[in-house]
């Protein structure tokens, strides 16, 4: 029973408070401006949002007279703070806005740069994925065939053993031959989700070094879409 009660007062005094700030004017004068029919929809820390027969406009409280400040109970500190707030917000939101608009240019340079790289279809078995979705992978040598070339359907069944069995770096399977070379590479670019020992044939693009784990990594990028 208690309980209920509780509920019962707590909301009494949700509604008391709701319609002591309800205000509505036949005619309100502020700054020399008139409002008809005006109805009180917002208070804000720094002022009033009001809807009246010529639309919806919000007043700072430093407008309003000083009976209706009284009544709305403004407090001038905490509506220099708010406004302070407010203008930090719109300045973090344009700070933002030009970070994002140079990221965005600074990525267009990027694949344009990388677009000129000469790319080549490349496997590689993932060691270890990065929390920015880089990889750390060892590449998977192909042995060629016996006439000096590599054969696709040959290539695509060596991958999908190397997929199941996951070898170690400096080991080579059985026939076809395949090596995964012990030196590892740093890898980007490359979309989808991957997982240690995942074996990945793409095309990729060797453009420089990286620097991981006091190691200086040949880095290698995916081709750009």
């Amino acid at each position: 029973m208690k309980p209920l009660i509780c509920l019962l007062l707590a909301l009494s005094v949700s509604v008391a408070v709701s319609r002591a700030e309800e205000r509505e004017w036949t005619l309100l004068e502020i700054d020399g401006a008139s409002y008809s029919n005006a109805k009180l929809m917002k208070k804000e820390p720094d002022g009033i949002r009001i809807v009246y027969d010529g639309g919806i406009t919000s007043i700072a409280y430093e407008k309003l007279p000083a009976h209706l400040q009284k009544e709305l109970k403004f407090d001038e500190a905490k509506a220099i703070a708010y406004r302070a707030e407010k203008e930090q917000e719109k300045l973090d939101a344009i700070s933002a806005e030009k970070e994002r608009k140079l990221a965005k240019r600074e990525r267009a340079k990027e694949m344009a740069e990388l677009r000129k790289l000469n790319f080549d279809t490349v496997a590689v078995q993932v060691d270890r994925v990065l929390s920015d979705g880089a990889l750390i992978c060892y590449p998977i040598q192909e042995v060629p065939a016996s006439n000096g070339s590599s054969s696709g359907n040959t290539a695509q069944r060596a991958m999908l053993t190397f997929a199941n069995s996951s070898p170690t770096p400096g080991t080579t399977m059985p026939a076809p031959g395949l090596t995964v070379l012990n030196k590892p590479v740093y890898v980007t670019g490359i979309e989808g989700e991957w997982a240690e020992g995942d074996v990945i044939r793409t095309s990729a693009a060797r453009a420089g070094v990286k620097e991981h784990d006091g190691r200086t990594l040949a880095w290698w990028v995916g081709r750009p879409r």
